[in-house]
């Protein structure tokens, strides 16, 4: 667009200096023909009076009036040969024939100009060339022009460079409000575009303020959701555990079950709500490899235990988190993939570096599911369908959440397998611009 703004200026520019100096050649033009007209028939009267000969001489005389007399005069025979004249021989650019020629004329003590000239015969037989040089077009030409157009290249760098700086500047402020948006989509409640430099009053400024109240207002909001469900669920709690008391001392065993179950719902909901409002502050760079074999270390002997081979192989990849609750999700998966492999299956465990991504990856060989639609999993496990990956995905769908990665299942047909994308610091750090120290310059 601006580039676009640059060029449309240039042209512009180009038209009007086009447009002036045509005006001005049209305006010298005029006036050097009407100062030959007025030579010729000057001409026509010793004409009229005199013979050629006469001619001959009322040109001479002019010429010899130099500098007070700036007329360019030409007589010449029918071969080309110059009776009298300003120059020596017939310019090589006109015709002697009659009419009006423009051409350039011979070198002199300020090199050539361009000369407007008119042709007559005398006589039928003698050419006749009377000219007036166009000094005033000649000077806008060979010496304004240069510099009008050098001045426009000058102008045209120096509003490319204001242009460029001006367009960073405004890229920059765009970046810093980008980053705070992404982030704040991350889970980062404490993430505000600072306002602490001096900006000016403009519209980018107006918007990032507007961001900040909006993310101010929304934290409020969040914080007091959570502050009542925390209330409500410790409350719940209480009361559960008092019938579930109950049920036992009685002797019912069925509402004692049940009383297990809703308390063990509870639990689950209070570990989501735990992981959806940790800080951010306590995220930082860790190995996915180092959480991986820490998970496989949990459920190694479980594994044994049930004679299901375990694949482990891991590489390297540093990424934004929080350690336990990435150990956590993938000892979940791993529990889940155990819990429905069949004695002398195997779990494969895979973490692998992609460019600017990394995979964790768990797949068993169990009956799968019906679906590999995340949502149609979870409400099956609702339901009992698949027992056993309800709570598990739903712990490690809020992981992923909180950690900006991607979750993905796929039925292997047979077996399961569950995949996490996570973005490798690296690329973090180049394309949100340092998200939690950002700030509109």
């Amino acid at each position: 667009m601006h580039v676009l703004l640059i060029v449309s200026i240039l042209i512009v520019a180009g038209i009007v200096i086009t447009g002036a100096l045509y005006v001005v050649d049209r305006a010298v033009v005029q006036v050097a023909r009407a100062d030959i007209e007025a030579e010729y028939q000057e001409l026509i009267r010793y004409q009229s009076e005199y013979k050629v000969v006469s001619i001959a001489d009322a040109i001479d005389f002019r010429i010899s009036m130099g500098a007070a007399h700036p007329t360019i005069y030409v007589l010449a025979r029918n071969d080309g040969s110059v009776v009298v004249g300003s120059y020596a021989r017939w310019p090589v650019d006109v015709p002697r024939q009659p009419g009006w020629y423009r051409f350039e004329t011979e070198l002199g003590a300020t090199g050539p100009a361009e000369a407007l000239a008119k042709v007559e015969l005398f006589d039928n037989e003698f050419p006749v060339l009377v000219a007036r040089k166009l000094s005033v077009y000649s000077s806008l030409r060979h010496e304004f022009l240069p510099y009008m157009i050098s001045s426009i290249a000058l102008f045209a760098v120096i509003l490319l460079v204001v242009v460029f700086r001006s367009n960073r500047r405004f890229q920059q402020r765009i970046d810093a409000i980008n980053a705070v948006l992404i982030d704040a989509g991350r889970g980062n409640l404490d993430a505000r575009v600072d306002l602490s430099a001096t900006l000016p009053a403009d519209e980018i400024r107006f918007l990032a303020s507007q961001i900040n109240e909006t993310l101010d207002e929304n934290s409020r909001l969040i914080i007091g959701l959570e502050t009542v469900s925390q209330t409500a669920a410790h409350e719940i709690n209480k009361e559960l555990s008092h019938l579930r008391d109950l049920a036992a001392s009685s002797g019912q065993p069925e509402l004692t079950a049940s009383a297990d179950e809703l308390l063990k719902l509870l639990r689950e909901i209070l570990e989501l709500s735990k992981i959806q409002s940790s800080s951010h502050s306590l995220m930082g760079h860790l190995d996915l490899a180092t959480a991986a074999n820490a998970a496989v270390e949990l459920y190694r002997d479980a594994f044994e235990e049930a004679d299901v081979a375990l694949d482990v192989s891991v590489e390297s990849a540093t990424v934004l988190g929080q350690s336990h609750l990435l150990i956590n999700a993938m000892a979940n998966l791993l529990s889940n993939a155990l819990r429905h492999s069949p004695a002398g299956g195997c779990v494969v465990l895979r973490v692998a570096r992609h460019g600017d991504s990394a995979t964790v990856s768990v797949a068993d060989e169990g009956p799968g599911t019906l679906s590999d639609d995340l949502r149609e999993v979870l409400a099956q496990a609702r339901t009992g369908k698949v027992a056993g990956y309800g709570f598990g995905l739903r712990f490690v769908q809020a992981v992923a959440l909180r950690h900006g990665a991607r979750l993905r299942l796929a039925n292997l047909r047979p077996g399961f397998e569950v995949r996490l994308s996570f973005a490798v610091v690296g690329y973090l750090n180049n394309n949100l611009r340092a998200v939690n120290s950002a700030s509109i310059r």
